[in-house]
């Protein structure tokens, strides 16, 4: 018998279909650690517009001031907030006075700052 050089066909779909599994599971597993923190962002922004929400509605339904209040030290899907944090509704369910937090998520510092009248929150790192 007379050795040969080279691959079959039959060799070289299984080495190309194995070597695209592996990069394929490679690339699910790190676009899956970038949503996953992603998806931190949101549902702790989200928490945070449903307790505002809820605030602003009581305000509304008693008509009379109400605060949101957040001390410090308290825990949020990970961020913790390193200053208190309190947000005042009016009787027209008005976020009365702009303010901004500070948290920490595992070693990095975020601000979380939410605007006057509109309720924006805006959540930047740094």
């Amino acid at each position: 018998m007379q050795k040969r050089n080279g691959y079959t066909l039959i060799e070289l779909l299984v080495y190309l279909a194995i070597t695209g599994i592996i990069s394929v599971s490679l690339g699910f597993g790190i676009n899956y650690l970038d949503i996953s923190l992603e998806c931190r962002n949101n549902l702790f922004l989200s928490y945070i517009r449903e307790e505002l929400e809820r605030v602003r509605m009581k305000s509304l339904v008693e008509m009379k001031v109400n605060s949101y209040i957040i001390r410090e030290g308290d825990s949020f899907f990970g961020y913790k907030f390193v200053k208190n944090l309190v947000i005042t509704f009016n009787v027209a369910g008005i976020i009365v006075k702009g303010t901004e937090s500070e948290l920490n998520f595992n070693g990095d510092a975020y601000t979380l700052n939410i605007e006057p009248v509109t309720g924006k929150i805006n959540l930047r790192k740094g």
